[in-house]
């Protein structure tokens, strides 16, 4: 007697475990639309079919006949149970006990249908090793040497982890978009002073911005100087990423924010500059940027109260680029203009006269980059 059919099924796959086959529901027997009669039966039950079957009928259009390596012979054993409608159980009424085919040996039960089915726990750890660029073989390399001992001992074989990895990947597809912009809303929900904004076109995410409780807090107070930069991007969906940076009085960075963009026009980067203004509610006084002719834009139109300075990094990297010829690969020349744009102690007049003495004294007076720096 049973009185959930879970139970009938769980018990017959133990049974089935111990001695070395697997099975499979069989026929269901139902009466006013109501199941009566249960028949779990062996995995091999069933008449073979012939492998020439239906030849003379196949046509260049048909589908192909799978070939698999697995055989049924028409396997009797099974079980059979009916709904006991005074108990409100199920009662098993037969049993065959003879299969038709040696058993799996015990060396090779590893490898039955009930042992290579995965777990929760061995579903959980495929996922999470995915998010941290793990893939599936590897993740069952490292249940067999790290946890379990060996690969007797692990549920599921690699191909399982990699068939489950799969089915993960092709039941996301193109939901990833609704999945991030609902995990977005959650932590609106759920923490302090968060903001999230975003912006889709044909169900696509084209720019977002987020900032939590301490993003706000420090440019409350840090925020009298900002910094963003634009040329990070992403390796799977090419969107740039757009962190705003400070720094705080122990001169270490702190960040107000970030966003993705999906391109770099004075329209996106317009859109990310007024969410991060709603956000905070103040103008920095300086923005430091690198040299986006659609960033500078942007910046212009939306901190109207701002000072807008270029990156003194982003400057002096493309130094060597800029300047052709033997100059360029001068090292005295290299370490005097980086002593004097580096020095923060001297007056913006003594900077301009030592600037101009420094260009005539390499010929470089009439160059267009270095006079519009």
């Amino acid at each position: 007697m049973f009185q959930q059919w879970e139970d009938v099924v769980e018990m017959y796959d133990l049974y089935a475990e111990h001695c070395g086959f697997s099975t499979r529901l069989g026929t269901i027997k139902r009466k006013k639309g109501a199941i009566t009669h249960h028949y779990i039966v062996c995995s091999n039950h069933g008449k073979p079919h012939s492998q020439n079957r239906n030849f003379d009928t196949l046509n260049e259009t048909s589908l192909k006949i799978r070939q698999s390596t697995f055989r049924v012979c028409d396997c009797k054993a099974c079980i059979c149970v009916k709904f006991d409608q005074t108990s409100r159980g199920w009662v098993l009424y037969h049993f065959e006990e003879n299969h038709y085919h040696p058993m799996v040996p015990v060396h090779s039960r590893d490898l039955t249908k009930r042992r290579r089915s995965l777990d929760f726990f061995t579903k959980e750890f495929i996922h999470r090793a995915s998010l941290s660029k793990v893939g599936p073989s590897v993740a069952h390399r490292l249940q067999v040497n790290l946890r379990r001992g060996g690969n007797h001992n692990v549920k599921g074989t690699a191909d399982n982890f990699r068939n489950f990895a799969s089915r993960v990947r092709m039941f996301i597809g193109d939901r990833d978009t609704h999945l991030v912009i609902e995990n977005m809303k959650d932590q609106v929900d759920h923490l302090p002073n968060y903001t999230f904004k975003y912006s889709m076109e044909n169900g696509e995410i084209r720019h977002m911005f987020w900032a939590d409780e301490i993003s706000k807090i420090n440019y409350q107070v840090f925020g009298n100087v900002l910094a963003f930069d634009a040329t990070y991007q992403t390796n799977k969906y090419n969107l740039i990423f757009v962190p705003f940076t400070g720094i705080d009085n122990n001169k270490r960075c702190v960040t107000f924010g970030a966003g993705l963009l999906f391109c770099e026009t004075i329209e996106a980067y317009t859109w990310l500059l007024k969410a991060f203004l709603e956000a905070h509610n103040k103008q920095p006084t300086p923005v430091l940027t690198d040299q986006d002719p659609a960033l500078r834009q942007a910046v212009a139109a939306v901190f109207d109260r701002s000072l807008h300075r270029l990156c003194m990094w982003h400057i002096m990297k493309k130094l060597t680029s800029k300047i052709a010829g033997e100059v360029a690969h001068n090292s005295e020349f290299r370490a005097a203009i980086h002593k004097l744009v580096w020095n923060i102690y001297i007056k913006p007049e003594t900077f301009e006269r030592r600037w101009g003495k420094l260009l005539e004294k390499y010929g470089l007076e009439d160059h267009e980059w270095l006079r519009d720096m």
